[in-house]
This record gives structure tokens, sequence and C-alpha cells, in this order.
């Protein structure tokens, strides 16, 4: 019915596109005005085993075709969608590489695309294999404390792992401090 007319998107004088807003903030901005829920949706209907639905970010080199500098990809790990992974890519200078994945468990995957399945590793939530450059070598993380040594002195505590409870109740830690004086590699744990 006539009545039932309102607008629902609008393009402003400068390109920008609002859906649900008047006065768009962004090149394309989204706002749902109820509370059921909205946003993007970006669908697949193909629903095969490793077909996907991506979201790319690239800067246009000025010809129809455009490099994308990262990626976000929504993959079916199974037929039907079955199982889900969201996948992270970014670019290297001469090709787009998948960096991280959270898989359908939950799991955080920082340098494969598959978890551990076997063994007590296949329970862990985050599972680091290699490290930059090479995906072979030692799985490497880093904990670092946000000063640099010079403003660090005797006994300056460098970073910790906390073992707790779900209500933040401390059982035990493991603590690194500055041993003597600062430096690159000081420091006993």
């Amino acid at each position: 019915s006539d009545g039932d007319i309102s607008e629902k998107m609008r393009i402003d004088s400068s390109g920008q596109v609002g859906i649900g807003i008047t006065s768009p903030g962004a090149k394309l901005h989204v706002k749902n005005s109820s509370s059921g829920g909205g946003g993007i949706f970006i669908h697949n209907v193909n629903g095969a085993t490793n077909s996907s639905a991506d979201l790319y970010f690239g800067n246009w080199s000025g010809s129809s075709t455009t490099t994308p500098q990262a990626r976000i990809q929504a993959l079916n790990t199974n037929t039907n969608n079955a199982s889900t992974a969201l996948a992270f890519w970014t670019y290297s200078g001469s090709s787009t590489l998948e960096r991280m994945r959270i898989d359908s468990s939950g799991r955080l995957l920082v340098g494969k695309t598959s978890s551990v399945t076997s063994g007590s590793a296949a329970d862990s939530l985050v599972q680091i294999v290699g490290k930059k450059g090479s995906s072979t070598d030692l799985g490497q993380l880093t904990i670092a404390r946000g000063n640099t040594a010079a403003n660090l002195g005797n006994n300056a505590e460098i970073g910790e792992i906390i073992f707790s409870d779900n209500a933040g109740g401390k059982f035990a830690q493991i603590q690194c401090c500055v041993d003597g004086t600062a430096g690159g590699v000081n420091g006993n744990p």
C-alpha cells in the first residue's frame, strides 16, 4: 500500500551508502534499527566442501583486477554446511596467504589450516605450529612487556601465565622477571 512507503537506503552527495541510516559515516554504513539483529550477510549458494563466502580488502591498482590485501573467509569444511571455519588471510607482498583459522570446534589455529586431532594437543583451544618464515620450525609464542629494557629495573615483571578457574580465582602462575640489569637476553624464569 502507498502508506507503507519509507526510505530503506540512501546514497549521499559524497557517494556514501547508508542502509537503515540517513547520514552514513562510511562508504557503506549498515544500521539495524530494531533489536532483532541485522548486519551484512555474505552468502555462498554452493554448500559443497571447501566452498566459501569471502570478504576481501584491497587496494585498487586502477585496472580491472585488484590484489586482495586481506581476506576473511567463512569456509564450509563439510558438505551442506555441517561444519564451518573462519579463516584470516593477509598479503605477503607476492601472494595472499592464510595466517590464522578458527575451526568448527572453536580452536584457534596459527600456522596451519587443520587442528591436531590426536594426543593431548587435540583438546587445546590454541594451536601454534611453526613460526614466521617456516611452518616446519618450532612453535613460538612471545609475551612482551610494553617497555624497553632501558626502562626496566631489577625484578621488573616481564610476563606471566596465570592458571585460574572460570571465575578468575588464581591457583598458580609462571612469571618471568628481570634478573639484574635489563638487557636483550636477561631474565630468568
